[in-house]
């Protein structure tokens, strides 16, 4: 049983869904980690290795105090040669992550658990596995859209959800899978 019960009937209760959220931002979180150090493993680098990213908020103000903390704490960031912006590992726990990735994650929570509910009340069987595709469809466009600015850098991933290779296809079910796990379906 997962860390959250649903109600007997076939929606999702607003408080369970709202539980969910918390829940999910750190698993998705952990669930993208453990790609990408599996990634790592592969080409034979350590898990851990750093995979340095520009903060998420790209004018930097919404992480300007955690910065600011982990300057202290004598965290020495690299910059990005292109943008002048500190570059953040997001190869870290959820914790750790800045607050601006932390947001991202908790977006995409938000995104799943609501396009879920959704479909509950519109008589959706949630669970069903063309369900959790079309929905996995719906996060991929989403993430385009999010991510717009990473285009030129990443371009294979710019296509329709249908002409994702398999393994970035799973990463957008897995959200769904494991929202689905936190409503308790």
């Amino acid at each position: 049983m997962s860390e959250l019960s649903r109600t007997d009937n076939k929606n999702v209760a607003p408080d369970i869904a709202e539980k969910a959220k918390e829940v999910l931002s750190a698993a998705l979180h952990q669930n993208w980690r453990e790609d990408i150090q599996k990634g790592f493993l592969d080409k034979g680098e350590s898990p851990d290795t750093p995979r340095l990213r520009v903060s998420k908020d790209k004018t930097e103000a919404q992480d300007l105090e955690w910065y600011k903390e982990q300057e202290e704490k004598g965290v020495v960031f690299d910059i990005d040669p292109e943008s002048d912006k500190r570059l953040v590992n997001t190869n870290v726990p959820y914790e750790e992550l800045s607050p601006s990735w932390q947001g991202a994650n908790s977006g995409a929570a938000e995104f799943v658990v609501d396009a879920l509910v959704e479909g509950t009340e519109h008589g959706e069987d949630i669970a069903d596995e063309e369900f959790i595709q079309k929905l996995a469809s719906m996060i991929h466009d989403k993430w385009m859209e999010d991510n717009a600015w990473d285009r030129e850098n990443n371009p294979q991933l710019f296509v329709p959800y249908e002409e994702l290779e398999p393994k970035e296809q799973k990463k957008d079910a897995d959200q769904v899978r494991i929202a689905l796990a936190a409503l308790g379906y």
